[in-house]
């Protein structure tokens, strides 16, 4: 599984958000394929279930709130967190690879907010959805979500390069597929998270452009403007 430039990066500079969704038909085998990018062995490894420092949950029932004893079916968010709560065995870190987390029930997500808020130092979730507007927003708000296997994220992560590399022309003619596309306003908020990790890395002081552009989309500002602005900026600076 070829995993994606944009994703490639954060991996190879360690800075995979911790909280990661990755939405599109091919969000879960990518998951999958990062899971074991990071505990640093096989896809077959991650699939298999064997990996100790890995909860894979998938399938089609939804993750709970309370005790799965008596026979029901899925995994629990207790479940969840008392096994986030145990150090890892084989690997550096623990992974709970969930797929379609858009299944969360809304307690469920309530009962994983802290968790998810503040994972332990050696936690982190990698999650796929199909669809990330069934995502609960308490879910959607707290996890860095990056669109994969269409148009759509490669227009995106061609945007994200076409900023770093200063090529603005580029940049432009993408912010007009982004306003003219749907769900415009998501798609631009995700770009500029996606941004925000990239430069963590290739130069921090960019950062507060960002964060004011991101700012502004909050505040229904105007999509074009607003990353015509962020493009200026940054490549003036």
């Amino acid at each position: 599984m070829n995993i994606p430039q944009n994703i490639q990066i954060l991996l190879d500079n360690n800075t995979l958000p911790p909280r990661l969704i990755l939405s599109g038909a091919e969000g879960f085998s990518l998951c999958v394929a990062i899971t074991a990018r990071v505990h640093g062995v096989t896809i077959d490894k991650i699939m298999s279930g064997s990996h100790s420092d890995t909860l894979m949950i998938m399938g089609d029932s939804s993750i709970k709130v309370g005790d799965t004893k008596g026979g029901s079916d899925g995994v629990t968010a207790r479940d969840i967190a008392a096994w986030c709560a145990n150090t890892p065995m084989e690997s550096a870190a623990r992974v709970v690879l969930v797929e379609r987390i858009e299944r969360l029930t809304n307690a469920a997500a309530n009962a994983l907010l802290k968790l998810i808020e503040e994972p332990p130092k050696h936690v982190r979730f990698i999650a796929s959805t199909d669809n990330q507007y069934q995502l609960p927003e308490t879910i959607r708000s707290r996890m860095t979500v990056i669109t994969v296997g269409n148009s759509a994220a490669t227009e995106m992560s061609e945007m994200a390069l076409s900023i770093l590399n200063g090529d603005k022309l580029k940049a432009f003619a993408l912010i007009e597929k982004i306003h003219k596309g749907e769900d415009s306003r998501v798609v631009a908020k995700n770009l500029i998270v996606e941004l925000m990790h990239y430069m963590r890395i290739k130069d921090p002081k960019q950062l507060p452009i960002l964060q004011k552009a991101h700012q502004h989309l909050q505040e229904n500002a105007s999509i074009r403007t607003t990353l015509e602005w962020m493009v200026l900026r940054i490549n003036n600076c």
